[in-house]
């Protein structure tokens, strides 16, 4: 953070400023007082004080390769899926379907918490910051039946017939 200062006197004219912290310094998250004084060559001296206020109100970024939905076949899904953000400081993540869906709130690591029915699921993913600043994705699962059913026949069936039209079998 840099800022200009200055001091003139009547008859000294202008006078060398000194402030704490002083210009260029980093000023951490927050509210910081910065406190400044002049003298002139009569040794008078002058104090002021202002404020400098830093402040987080960007939100965290998903990273593009955690955005792409799945499809799974019935009985055979396990989701397991991390999402991760950028910020400038640590995230939680939720997700909005805690019916099926479990995310670590550290990792992002969301998996299906039972054994999920035919269908598609948007699971709302959110990325929040240490100041409250949000972002959120939608991750689609989508459950499918795609295998065909397995046919139990008999052996080939040989039968006497009963009369001219045939049998019964």
């Amino acid at each position: 953070m840099t800022y200009t200062t200055s001091a003139t006197d009547a008859v000294t004219g202008s006078t060398p400023v000194t402030c704490t912290p002083p210009s260029g310094s980093t000023f951490s998250i927050g509210t910081t007082t910065v406190t400044c004084t002049s003298s002139d060559s009569s040794s008078n001296a002058a104090t002021g004080t202002f404020t400098v206020t830093v402040q987080d109100t960007t939100a965290p970024v998903f990273n593009s390769g955690t955005l792409s939905s799945k499809s799974f076949e019935f009985g055979t899904q396990i989701i397991s899926e991390t999402f991760s953000a950028n910020d400038l400081s640590a995230l939680t993540y939720a997700a909005n379907d805690t019916a099926n869906f479990q995310i670590n709130p550290t990792t992002g690591l969301l998996t299906n918490k039972t054994l999920l029915s035919i269908g598609k699921y948007n699971v709302k993913v959110t990325a929040t910051d240490l100041f409250n600043n949000i972002a959120d994705t939608v991750f689609t699962v989508t459950v499918q039946d795609t295998t065909s059913p397995v046919l139990t026949l008999p052996a080939p069936i040989t039968a006497e017939a009963t009369s001219s039209t045939g049998t019964a079998v």
